[in-house]
């Protein structure tokens, strides 16, 4: 029974530092998402730069559309995917930065708070940083219908309707 148990021991330590690795690869693709955006932004875009788009929501800085296509192109996703990942790692940053420190920490899923993003992406920046102030210390403990009311809960304060 021993030799089971120390082969169970070895394959759990496998799973864990296999989990960690992902931890880590997850929010070094972030860092590097962000990198990109911040290489792109600009308030003023030089000509043949394309039409701009704020992927983030509200507070979130504008990229090129171009740039949104290059990013997915290296990704090997679909341009909706790009957009998407773009934007839920710039409206981490910019709207939920306290769940962002957590993520950059370690201590939340970068995939979870990345969803928080994703079904916040019409909340105005200040409806988004009372969910981010709402959410931050717990959103790993926060089930999907409980995190569900809290967004639509600062809907109705920010005036949106629920399907928005």
């Amino acid at each position: 029974m021993s030799d089971t148990k120390s082969r169970a021991d070895q394959i759990l330590a496998a799973a864990a530092a296999a989990y960690a690795e992902s931890t880590a690869a997850e929010i070094q693709l972030l860092r590097i998402a962000l990198r990109y955006a911040d290489l792109n932004a600009t308030p003023d875009p030089p000509p043949g730069k394309g039409k701009m788009t704020v992927v983030g929501g509200e507070g979130c800085p504008a990229l090129p559309e171009a740039c949104v296509r290059e990013f997915d192109a290296h990704m090997e996703s679909g341009d909706e995917h790009a957009s998407s990942y773009l934007g839920e790692a710039l409206a981490l940053r910019h709207r939920f930065p306290k769940t962002f420190a957590r993520v950059l920490a370690g201590d939340v899923p970068a995939r979870q708070a990345r969803e928080l993003a994703r079904a916040c992406l019409a909340l105005t920046l200040p409806a988004a940083g009372t969910i981010d102030e709402e959410v931050h210390l717990r959103l790993e403990t926060i089930d999907s219908q409980e995190l569900s009311r809290l967004i639509s809960s600062a809907r109705t304060r920010a005036g949106l309707s629920s399907a928005a």
